[in-house]
């Protein structure tokens, strides 16, 4: 099975200590079981820990959330699992680096949905012995037979718009190429506008000579040289604001709506952050009394 951007998924079973994966399925198969259409019974009666993982071109992983899940006497999955592994590895936090750049790892100690914490675990060995490393060994292994789609421009121009998921840069970068398709529109008609001045404009006065004599010239002459200088006026408009009108009223409310809102969020994690900060002064404080009442200190 694959994401909308074209990753294959698979979850891996490990044993009890996470050292050593010993099952690989595919995510159907996963599926299966959480439908309790199939049985895990080699886990029966267990506490299993498995890790969701999304595979990219190459046979990259770029995503991991190590979960668990209990299995009854039968082999049955506990019916009451529900983990929304996708939108876990979508949102995780950076993890270790697997050769392609550091993975999006979801654990029990970094985990986007805070309420689910208690569903995931932490692993708990380092380097080689990773359990993000023997999920990427087991991808290599490839008994599977994955076979992931490099993921194009228009696929995730695609999945961003079914999704309706948007960064919070798009707003601005959506405002920009509004800004510049306007001003080249301006560009081209103003181009025409002289095109047509120089092309057309000697024509129309011969034939006001032709039927209307030296009067008629006269006006035509100043009416072309007013549109002469009406063109020459916007041209170095044009050149002086390089090109770009005024934004229209409803992009810049937008754009001020999202500062605004970009502001606030700034605010509050600033926030967040002291509070934080002071909690971890009070358990330090704390810590170090508890210390100096063990050595009799106090």
């Amino acid at each position: 099975m694959a994401t909308q951007d074209g990753a294959q998924e698979m979850v891996v079973v490990f044993d009890a200590s996470g050292s050593t994966v010993e099952v690989e399925l595919g995510f159907d198969a996963f599926q299966a079981l959480v439908a309790r259409r199939e049985t895990l019974c080699s886990h029966a009666a267990s506490l299993v820990r498995a890790a969701y993982v999304q595979v990219a071109a190459g046979l990259a992983v770029r995503a991991v959330v190590f979960f668990q899940f209990r299995v009854d006497e039968e082999g049955r999955l506990d019916p009451t699992f529900n983990l929304p592994l996708e939108y876990m590895a979508s949102n995780a936090g950076l993890g270790p680096d697997l050769g392609l750049g550091r993975i999006r790892m979801a654990s029990r100690a970094q985990c986007p949905v805070p309420w689910h914490a208690i569903n995931l675990w932490e692993p708990a060995t380092v380097g080689d012995a990773h359990a993000a490393q023997l999920v990427q060994k087991a991808v290599w292994r490839n008994r599977l037979g994955l076979k992931p789609a490099p993921v194009t421009k228009v696929r995730r121009a695609a999945v961003a718009s079914a999704t309706q998921r948007r960064k919070p840069h798009e707003a601005v970068q959506e405002l920009d190429e509004a800004l510049g398709a306007t001003a080249e529109i301006r560009v081209a008609e103003q181009q025409r506008f002289g095109s047509r001045l120089a092309v057309g404009g000697g024509g129309g006065v011969e034939g006001l000579q032709t039927s209307s004599g030296r009067t008629s010239r006269s006006r035509a002459r100043g009416a072309a040289a007013d549109r002469a200088r009406g063109a020459a006026a916007d041209r170095a408009s044009v050149a002086t604001d390089g090109g770009l009108t005024p934004p229209p009223e409803h992009l810049r409310s937008e754009l001020q709506r999202q500062q605004q809102s970009y502001l606030d969020q700034i605010k509050a994690c600033r926030e967040e952050i002291q509070k934080l900060k002071s909690s971890l002064r009070h358990e330090r404080e704390r810590n170090r009394r508890l210390q100096q009442l063990l050595r009799g200190d106090v």
